[in-house]
């Protein structure tokens, strides 16, 4: 994986793409403030990523997670990340340098029309390992 530098202060161009889309869309957007590197190991750390094929991201914003799921999903593997705000779909087609990471610009309520039938009625599972939800076969 290789990601698109950021400049040399830091990721400044995250942030500033991060509070662009925030101001937009307050709603939609899910916290004005990152992700710690902590928080991201301790809510995928149930993932066997050796096993993992396909993951999902719903809301991936500006790649905190998406970035550490590419660092560790096996190369044979896909990340599908889907994004509604189109800045940062953007962002992270323009950031993120990886033929695994496929970036969608819709609603994760789309998701059935994005992955298609293969996916469908598939268990999902929180990275802790608990049952999240079942996808029903249509919707």
């Amino acid at each position: 994986m290789a990601s698109t530098p950021q400049g040399g202060n830091g990721g400044s161009t995250h942030w500033t793409t991060f509070l662009k889309e925030f101001a937009k869309a307050p709603l939609s957007v899910g916290s004005p403030i990152a992700t710690s590197t902590g928080t991201i190991e301790r809510q995928l750390e149930g993932v066997d990523w050796a096993k993992t094929r396909l993951f999902v991201e719903y809301g991936p914003g500006t790649g905190e997670f998406t970035r550490y799921i590419l660092a560790h999903l096996p190369r044979d593997a896909k990340l599908i990340a889907i994004e509604s705000e189109d800045g940062l779909a953007d962002h992270l087609r323009r950031t993120i340098d990886d033929p695994r990471l496929i970036v969608h610009t819709e609603s994760a309520l789309k998701a059935q029309a994005i992955l298609g039938e293969d996916v469908a009625g598939r268990r999902w599972r929180r990275p802790t390992g608990q049952e999240l939800w079942r996808m029903p076969r249509t919707f």
